[in-house]
């Protein structure tokens, strides 16, 4: 006895690219496709007259929310994967923020996509490692010598002994603000 069609609220997801990752780097999670008795749906290696489940039709969408760049969307590429017969999801976000991805099913004889379970899910992304080329440092007090009257900067000046100040903007490969590190 086969599965039936692929059901959307039966249809689930998993991995760590549903729920974090860093910018720049791939976000991954695989999709497991269920009918509407949770039975799994991975189709068997040798072909079954009138098998119609490698016509299921995930797809998925993942944009920023609540961020500089609300709006921004992020392409998510979804591949069937024949040796664990569920689909592999995939995305590489390049700015860090909150993420709102949608995972939906084209059902069997419907025009209208439908949300998997946990879908739509929030993703945090954060800045990756700190690049020196994208950072850079300013301003801050430094001490000149005593007859120089006017403020110095402490990015160029200082004196052994003495406290000098100044700011390093620190961001990641992408541009995005690191907050530390």
């Amino acid at each position: 006895v086969l599965p039936s069609y692929s059901n959307a609220k039966a249809s689930s997801s998993f991995g760590q690219g549903l729920y974090k990752g860093t910018a720049g780097k791939e976000h991954v999670f695989t999709i497991q496709p269920n009918d509407v008795f949770g039975n799994v749906r991975g189709w068997p290696r040798s072909t079954i007259a009138d098998d119609r489940r490698h016509l299921d039709q995930f797809y998925a969408t993942a944009e920023l929310v609540g961020n500089e760049n609300p709006g921004l969307f992020v392409p998510v590429s979804i591949t069937y994967d024949d040796d664990s017969t569920t689909y592999k999801a995939s995305y590489k976000p390049r700015a860090s923020g909150s993420y709102q991805l949608n995972v939906t099913l084209r059902e069997e004889g419907k025009t209208e996509s439908s949300h998997i379970f946990g879908s739509p899910f929030f993703i945090q992304t954060q800045p990756g490692a700190t690049f020196a080329q994208q950072s850079f440092a300013d301003g801050g007090f430094g001490n000149c010598l005593p007859w120089i009257s006017s403020p110095c900067s402490g990015l160029y000046h200082g004196m052994a002994g003495e406290t000098s100040t100044f700011t390093i903007h620190a961001y990641d490969f992408n541009r995005n603000r690191r907050v530390s590190g």
